[in-house]
């Protein structure tokens, strides 16, 4: 926590013969945001019920509630260099596929 971080996608491609190969033939890490300095009083996702309150995913039932949440938020906190001032990002996005629905 508070230390820089990055926020990437990982890539495995899959070729050969069979129809399942055991394991990925290339893997590539694309950096989508480097220097990613969110700590643990800012986490990166946030799920919230239809009431609109949080769920506390750091105990086992807000995790367990996460499938039903009906939004979810995304905060980024990064420094587009260092020592310089932390700008911040957040979007909230509608789920509308709730699975227990």
């Amino acid at each position: 926590t508070g230390t820089t971080k990055k926020l990437f996608e990982r890539r495995m491609e899959y070729s050969g013969t069979t129809a399942c190969p055991a394991s990925p033939t290339t893997t590539r890490d694309l950096a989508l945001l480097e220097n990613v300095v969110n700590t643990a009083a800012q986490p990166l996702f946030t799920w919230y019920t239809g009431d609109g309150s949080a769920l506390n995913t750091s105990t086992a039932a807000g995790a367990a509630a996460v499938p039903d949440a009906n939004s979810v938020k995304m905060s980024v906190h990064t420094r587009f260099r260092n020592n310089a001032s932390t700008l911040s990002f957040s979007s909230v996005a509608a789920l509308r596929n709730n699975i227990s629905r």
